[in-house]
């Protein structure tokens, strides 16, 4: 059965992936990102099956108006991909105030824009699915994930983004299963996605001050 799907952060990676592989197999897209021509490819390839549309999940305003558009637009959408993010590497504490507030308003406030924004259309609508894109590192230190801290590599920023989109999807689920909703947490392992490599943000010279460790 052909389904209809809207993906948020899909000009590459993750949503870019699942974007192709749905519009392959007949499904149809609401694909929204930052870079609109970043699909001109699939949209001269699949025509009317693709909706495409500028979004920065950081502007709640617009985050409403483009939903609405594209339920307007598809009159169905089954499936919610909240995938929109982006990787902040460096030392915990020479990351800028601006850079850790923009991460969150991004991966953690974004998503949850998006989620908001979404559930009245799948309520009228009689049902639908959310999948939430995370990451492992919600459960489990990973050391390359957005700021490195100089004591155990673990991010604790990082760390907290995570284990936000972790909370937030589980006690929203709750209240989703009486209405035939359900919300998926996808939680991602290590993949070569684009994101790791053309995603940072620019950041000083990591300079960690020399700790000694006396021998007891």
């Amino acid at each position: 059965m052909t389904k209809t799907w809207f993906i948020t952060g899909t000009s590459s990676g993750f949503g870019r992936t699942l974007t192709e592989t749905l519009l392959a197999r007949g499904d149809r897209v609401a694909a929204t990102l930052r870079k609109v021509n970043a699909l001109d490819d699939l949209k001269e390839r699949y025509g009317e099956r693709l909706y495409v549309a500028p979004l920065d999940v950081t502007d709640t305003a617009t985050v409403r108006q483009v939903v609405d558009s594209a339920f307007d637009a598809c009159g169905h959408i089954d499936v919610i991909v909240s995938n929109a993010a982006y990787g902040l590497f460096g030392a915990a504490e020479e990351v800028s105030d601006e850079q850790i507030r923009h991460q969150i308003d991004t991966n953690v406030i974004g998503s949850i824009q998006v989620i908001r924004a979404v559930l009245p259309h799948l309520r009228h609508q009689g049902g639908g699915r959310i999948l939430q894109v995370s990451s492992e590192g919600a459960r489990s230190p990973i050391r390359i994930l957005a700021f490195t801290t100089p004591l155990n590599g673990r991010s604790r920023v990082s760390s907290s983004r995570w284990h936000r989109k972790l909370h937030h999807s589980t006690s929203s689920s709750l209240s989703l299963n009486r209405d035939r909703l359900r919300q998926v947490l996808v939680l991602a392992l290590f993949v070569r996605a684009q994101w790791m490599f053309t995603r940072i943000l620019p950041l000083a010279k990591c300079v960690v001050p020399s700790r000694q460790v006396r021998s007891r």
